[in-house]
């Protein structure tokens, strides 16, 4: 509950992206409002390993039109390279479920929710960690670009944590890798 008043100071007050926990949202057929502020932004969800029965059981509804699509169907939108396809939402979308709190504590997903700046800049990409992947950012002259990779992979026992290999950039260019949230 916390977590989610939280959210809403922080996305109001200056527009900033989030990083959710699926299972700090309310259950109960609660309406957990997405995005307060007055632009559109972009919903990314990854949920490797949480049930295609609880995912297909959590929705996204689309207030002004009351469309509504599943986290299970937006978990399904990656290319094949491994990059979130995301969700535009505005201030009408909301997340509801007919799962109960207790249901929802045991989601392991997350969702990301972009700026409206990260909504629209092609530099900015979200990648599902939670399989393996193959990047090649190829580009002819140097770009700044953002990259957020997501890891719900949690099938494994010890859980272990993403490999990055073989990495090349641009020189004088920089990277900054952040375990957890980024607080700065």
């Amino acid at each position: 509950m916390s977590s989610t008043l939280l959210f809403f100071a922080l996305f109001s007050i200056c527009s900033c992206q989030v990083l959710l926990n699926l299972r700090d949202f309310n259950g109960g057929n609660a309406k957990n409002r997405l995005n307060p502020g007055p632009d559109q932004t972009g919903v990314y969800v990854s949920a490797f390993s949480d049930s295609v029965d609880l995912l297909s059981k959590i929705f996204i509804v689309f207030g002004n039109n009351g469309t509504q699509t599943s986290i299970y169907d937006l978990k399904g939108l990656r290319l094949t390279t491994g990059e979130i396809i995301h969700c535009i939402i505005d201030n009408s979308t909301y997340l509801t479920t007919s799962l109960s709190n207790n249901q929802m504590t045991q989601l392991t997903g997350m969702m990301f929710i972009s700026s409206p700046r990260q909504l629209v800049d092609i530099n900015f990409h979200v990648m599902d960690a939670s399989y393996q992947l193959d990047i090649q950012f190829k580009k002819i002259d140097p770009v700044d670009s953002t990259v957020l990779f997501l890891n719900t992979n949690f099938n494994v026992n010890p859980s272990t944590t993403s490999v990055i290999s073989q990495w090349t950039q641009y020189e004088g260019s920089s990277v900054y890798l952040y375990s957890g949230y980024h607080t700065r």
